[in-house]
């Protein structure tokens, strides 16, 4: 009895600490939390009170995603524990996760613009955005225009080198038309990030005002028609059609914008 003085059970350790009985045996089997007496009769386990901190410490590599096994490095075999090292690797880890969920955030408030901007307007309804310049991945269009559909244009982007080196905003993919003196040419097009703009395949799509144009259809085959007002007597244009989204989206009917660039 008197080596249980002043130590706490099992179960008085899980409840102080919210980690199960079953947890606590866990640690103890996997080697990074040993108990400071084993009562030789019942092999019941009885834990120090200053282990409460070491639990603690578990219960945060946890929530750190590090895993347990790993603490064997910061845990050596006499039961002393290098705190410092820990917190290095757990800055580390914690500051990596912080850069994840700031990247996420600026996602969503992205992504809430883009609903924003799409509800603005009716379908129909010609309206003038002001965009910046991006840089898109294009890919020739073989064959009519009016035989695509969107399971091609999907894989058209398998071979694309889509949100790479921590590309974190939302890429646009679609269809791009190019009218020039020389005829039409159409392509499909993935958004890759600036540091990639003077690759092979990438052009520059300048910044500057675009007539706009929703529809539950694709329609840039008819951006002649279209932007009509716009277009009379200009000979070049360059047109964009990609998925746009609103609040209630039905995935399998997409809404189209189409932009128009004159040059």
């Amino acid at each position: 009895m008197k080596e249980r003085i002043g130590l706490l059970s099992i179960g008085e350790m899980a409840k102080l600490t919210g980690a199960s009985v079953k947890k606590l045996r866990y640690y103890e089997r996997i080697g990074i939390l040993s108990p400071t007496y084993i009562a030789s009769e019942s092999c019941y386990r009885y834990y120090s009170p200053t282990q409460i901190y070491f639990v603690e410490f578990i219960l945060f590599c946890i929530e750190l995603n590090i895993p347990l096994k790993e603490l064997t490095r910061f845990v050596h075999a006499d039961s002393t524990v290098d705190y410092r090292t820990f917190l290095s690797r757990g800055r580390e880890i914690a500051e990596k996760k912080l850069q994840t969920l700031r990247q996420g955030l600026d996602l969503i408030c992205e992504f809430e613009q883009k609903l924003d901007l799409a509800e603005a307007y009716q379908h129909g309804e010609l309206y003038e955005r002001n965009l910046s310049a991006k840089y898109f991945y294009l890919k020739p269009i073989a064959g009519s225009i009016k035989d695509l559909n969107q399971i091609e244009i999907a894989k058209s982007f398998l071979d694309m080198p889509l949100n790479e080196d921590g590309h974190n905003s939302i890429p646009e993919y679609g269809v791009l038309c190019e009218q020039t003196q020389a005829g039409t040419s159409y392509y499909y097009f993935a958004e890759v990030p600036s540091h990639m703009a003077k690759g092979i395949h990438v052009k520059t799509i300048p910044a500057g005002k675009y007539i706009c144009r929703q529809s539950k259809d694709s329609q840039i085959e008819q951006t002649n028609e279209l932007f009509i007002t716009y277009l009379q007597n200009k000979g070049t244009f360059l047109s964009i059609e990609t998925h746009i989204f609103i609040g209630n989206h039905k995935l399998s009917a997409p809404i189209f914008e189409l932009r128009c660039y004159i040059v």
